[in-house]
């Protein structure tokens, strides 16, 4: 038996634990369940009994791997964004650790007699993990250049080789596993409101519509209390930046500290020359020669003057004559009692002068509630708050582009204006003829500034229409033809044309985004070459989104705006690689059903392309898509159905099985037809083993899943817990930690529904731990086994514990943000428990109608209606308004039996035959007593028997004393 290396085992261990500090410092897809997996194989590995020189040898190899993905990052330096390529490689990568997982952990529970009697299979298994470990190994060597050793000792000495050479690059790059990702956070986003005079004598009016800037406001004033004040006021065009400096110079403490106050419009002055003539006439000095030094000695001599440079980058950014005015600039910083603010379009400060520190940080966009105040004090209070929000979506947030959309709305009224702004973009907020009444000239003078490059223009142009922004990483990865991308980025960023986000994205705000695609929209070439980038994350996705994926999720959710407009873009006229397009906007719309995002309008636009392509295998893949996901109007829907029945008779029983879990998916899902649910994923069961000579496939896995979930909704928990258990099997043979941790849910709801609370729970926990060892802790599978512990908290009157789950589920939904499926499943299990914990009515009242309403409109699903209606029925039960509660309950039940919800049907039972809270009368209870007792027998639902009998008895013993305080019952036909 050979040794355990401990050597190799301890060098594997150094560099799994350092691809998962990697992987936790940086959004690096795959990486968590690479380390994962490999920690927890080097662990196990060392208890084999058999196979194991073949297992060590493959460790050695993984080894090998660690240690090349780890410099590969150093060397890219990506802050964990990763070329597709590169992330493709490691997915496959971490699907092989999947199966050498699987195939170890099955060795140690497996005696020598099932050894013996599996040998055959081991073999093949074995041979399987080899043969794809050593692609991994020769695709990691090819990238890192690395020539093949050929003898064991030569082996040997690469395995040490390597760990030194990896502990150096840790030491020589301390922060390579650190989460520092400090770029700069320029978070401004566009457009002012001021109103600076023109006046030579006269300060300009202190703004009268003024929110939202009351702690810059507050910050200015605090640094001129102190001398030598020197402030630069910056941001993007039409942000603010005049309007919160006239409101400084009228600021009280200002007031009183300077007696000189001057603001001078810089915007007509191009030159030094220009500069000096407009400030000597603002400060009253008439032109003659050596003018530049009498100003200076005028404010030399002045009593403590303020002096406000408005829109200083006109004479400042050009480059002829940047450096005379910044000579000037610092001749009039000497001045040691004379206090200096400047506002300037961008984020560069002008140089040779000590600005005060900390430095005044570059203007925001208006928060929502500053925004809101801005628009009311133009438009007035008669417009709705929704309509209102919309128009201001189109703002950006930004002071000048509400100011003139909310004068357009005080005449026509918000739908019009919503109208118009469909039809003209920035256009309707263009009427004047300067940068202060038209947004886009304000837009305009940034983009021909002369800090702006050709490059930097036609990067401007892309990010016009990816409403996501861009990372530095996906800027050098995405292929834009574009020399010096980061440099083209910078100068968007010092022209405030672009800001960086909190999430370190490079994005273009809504108004000059919409200017861009009107006046300069993206070349045919840089959409071609963009889209490229777009189909290899899209590659990425759908090869690992149901395998041990880690968080492939990730490229996808933060570029999810920039792929739905690129495909809409793509798909609304004729290109080269439309048949690409299709195909990937195909895959991208299971990734928004998860996402809840809206897909009907990316499905329509691959609809009106597809005919041209009924001949290639994507229309299949459009039929199964369209069917699943309901994409089609219930008046066509027939017609599709027979289209796809014809169209998958002569394809393989794979793909067939994929078009009959489509059609179970609709006729369950969406038509609330079991039979045919359940029919159709039968089918699809047999055509996957079928067509998988009779080995597991992923549809057999998720028809296994859907046909439990549905029996288990029938009430037949046993059977469908036999066939949650056969689906965890496919999963554990697939290597699929995500599907395997969703068949373990669905056993844990059958144990809910046999009343066995204990293995519910311990299948919760299994199901949680096996997505966060993937890193795939925050999906809508996790979410799923929450609420699956929320209602076994419930059923056992664990009501706390039962809140503090869905209070979490609720507050991490962002305020603003579209309703979702989990948002409101969330708040109908909180008014279910509110009810039981005697909150208040109102409370209960607004979070069942809130999700009734969500689940009524946002997300049709009209069992989770009725659950909402049974809460409402025990609302009414518990205040007291019994007719109201009786009359609800038995109508809910009606329906629950038409959409066979067993669960719901249990519900309004368990109320209508409680003889204590006497909603009918005697003999009527004794009838939904009955009847409660048969449902609770025929699906073997332990608890819901045990409070059946415990109702019956009840009844009877009120018939045996004779006395029922009811003198009017209410009837109820069962």
């Amino acid at each position: 038996m050979p040794r355990v290396n401990s050597s190799l085992i301890q060098y594997t261990n150094v560099a799994a634990t350092t691809v998962r500090d990697i992987a936790e410092s940086a959004h690096v897809p795959f990486l968590v369940s690479v380390a994962v997996l490999s920690l927890s194989i080097t662990k196990n590995v060392q208890l084999l009994k058999a196979n194991r020189e073949e297992c060590f040898r493959m460790v050695e190899q993984i080894h090998e791997i660690l240690c090349a993905i780890v410099k590969q990052y150093s060397n890219l330096q990506m802050d964990g964004v990763l070329p597709p390529k590169l992330l493709h490689d490691i997915g496959n990568f971490a699907q092989t650790l999947q199966k050498l997982h699987v195939f170890i952990e099955a060795q140690q529970r497996m005696g020598k007699i099932r050894q013996f009697i599996k040998q055959l299979d081991i073999n093949l298994q074995i041979r399987s993990c080899k043969t794809e470990m050593q692609i991994a190994v020769d695709t990691f060597r090819v990238q890192s250049g690395i020539s093949v050793p050929l003898k064991f000792s030569e082996l040997k000495q690469d395995e040490e080789e390597r760990h030194k050479e990896l502990l150096a690059l840790l030491e020589a790059n301390p922060d390579l596993t650190k989460s520092e990702q400090g770029l700069s956070s320029v978070t401004g986003t566009l457009s002012s409101v001021g109103n600076s005079s023109g006046s030579l004598s006269m300060l300009p009016g202190c703004p009268q519509i003024f929110h939202g800037r009351e702690r810059e406001l507050q910050e200015l004033v605090d640094v001129l209390q102190d001398d030598e004040a020197r402030i630069a006021i910056l941001g993007p065009g039409g942000i603010g930046k005049t309007s919160l400096a006239t409101a400084v110079l009228h600021h009280e403490h200002v007031v009183n500290k300077y007696s000189s106050r001057y603001f001078v419009p810089c915007h007509l002055a191009s030159t030094t020359r220009d500069l000096v003539a407009v400030i000597a006439n603002h400060i009253g000095l008439e032109p003659s020669p050596n003018i530049a030094r009498k100003i200076l000695q005028h404010l030399t001599y002045s009593e403590p003057p303020l002096l406000v440079l408005d829109n200083f980058e006109t004479p400042w950014e050009s480059t002829t004559s940047r450096s005379g005015v910044e000579d000037f600039l610092a001749h009039l910083a000497e001045i040691s009692h004379l206090a200096i603010i400047i506002t300037m379009r961008g984020v560069e400060l002008p140089g040779k002068i000590k600005w005060t520190q900390p430095f005044f940080k570059p203007l925001k966009s208006l928060s929502n509630t500053a925004a809101l105040e801005t628009f009311l004090d133009i438009a007035d209070e008669t417009h709705g708050t929704e309509e209102i929000m919309q128009l201001l979506a189109m703002t950006g947030n930004i002071p000048l582009a509400i100011c003139l959309i909310a004068s357009v709305a005080v005449f026509e009224g918000c739908p019009a204006t919503l109208n118009r702004w469909e039809r003209e973009k920035t256009l309707l907020l263009s009427n004047g003829h300067d940068k202060r009444s038209s947004l886009d000239i304000s837009i305009m003078l940034s983009f021909s500034s002369p800090r702006m490059t050709s490059g930097a223009q036609d990067l401007l142009s892309i990010l016009s229409i990816l409403p996501d922004g861009l990372s530095d990483p996906e800027l050098v990865q995405s292929g834009l033809p574009i020399p010096n991308i980061l440099a083209s980025k910078s100068k968007l960023i010092a022209t405030s044309l672009a800001y960086i986000d909190q999430g370190h994205r490079l994005k273009v705000s809504v108004p000059v985004r919409e200017y861009m695609q009107t006046n300069h929209p993206p070349s045919p070439t840089m959409k071609f070459a963009f889209r490229q980038y777009c189909h290899q994350l899209i590659r990425v996705w759908t090869d690992f989104r149901s395998g041990s994926s880690g968080n492939t999720l990730f490229p996808i959710m933060i570029n999810a705006g920039n792929l739905r407009a690129v495909f809409l873009d793509a798909l609304t006229m004729e290109c080269q690689d439309e048949i690409t397009n299709i195909r990937s906007a195909l895959s991208f719309l299971p990734f928004c059903r998860i996402a809840n995002h809206d897909h009907v309008i990316v499905m329509q636009a691959v609809s009106s392309r597809i005919m041209h392509w009924k001949e290639d295998a994507v229309y299949g893949e459009f039929l199964v898509e369209s069917v699943q996901s309901m994409h089609v109007k219930p008046d066509e829907i027939d017609a599709m159905i027979r289209t796809g029945n014809s169209y998958f008779q002569s394809v393989p029983d794979t793909k067939k099985a994929r078009w009959y879990s489509s059609l179970g998916s609709y006729y369950f899902d969406h038509m609330n037809d079991v039979s045919l649910g359940l029919h159709y994923f039968r089918g699809a069961l047999d055509l996957a083993d079928k067509g998988a000579d009779n080995y597991p496939s992923r549809t057999g896995r998720w028809a296994l899943d859907r046909i439990a979930s549905i029996l288990n909704h029938q009430g037949n928990h046993s059977e469908a817990r036999s066939f949650a258990q056969k689906a965890q099997k496919y999963a554990e043979y697939l290597g699929d930690p995500l599907a395997q941790a969703q068949s373990t849910y669905v056993e844990a709801t059958c144990c809910c529904g046999l009343s066995d609370f204990q293995s519910a729970f311990m299948l919760c926990q299994r199901a949680r731990n096996i997505l966060l060892a993937c890193g795939l802790g925050d999906g809508s599978t996790y979410f799923y086994i929450k609420t699956t512990e929320v209602d076994i908290h419930i059923q056992k009157t664990e009501y706390k514990e039962a809140e503090d789950i869905t209070l979490s589920i609720i507050a991490s939904h962002s305020p603003g943000k579209p309703a979702t499926f989990s948002y409101g499943f969330a708040l109908l299990n909180l008014a279910l428990i509110n009810i039981q914990t005697r909150a208040l009515e109102e409370t209960i009242n607004q979070n069942l109608k809130t999700a009734k309403h969500i689940f009524s409109t946002v997300v049709p699903v009209p069992l989770l209606v009725l659950y909402c209606d049974t809460g409402i029925a025990d609302l009414a039960l518990r205040e007291g308004n019994l007719r109201c509660a009786q009359s609800q309950f038995a109508k809910c039940f009606a329906l629950s039996c038409n959409l066979q919800a067993i669960d719901a049907s249990l519900f309004c039972l368990e109320r209508l035959a409680d003889h204590h809270h006497r909603m009918d009368s005697l003999t009527d209870t004794l009838q939904w007593a009955a009847v409660f007792l048969a449902l609770s027998y025929k699906t073997n639902n332990k608890l819901a028997l045990h409070k059946a009998l415990q109702c019956l008895g009840n009844v009877f013993v009120c018939f045996q004393r004779g006395h029922w305080d009811s003198s009017e019952p209410v009837s109820c036909g069962i």
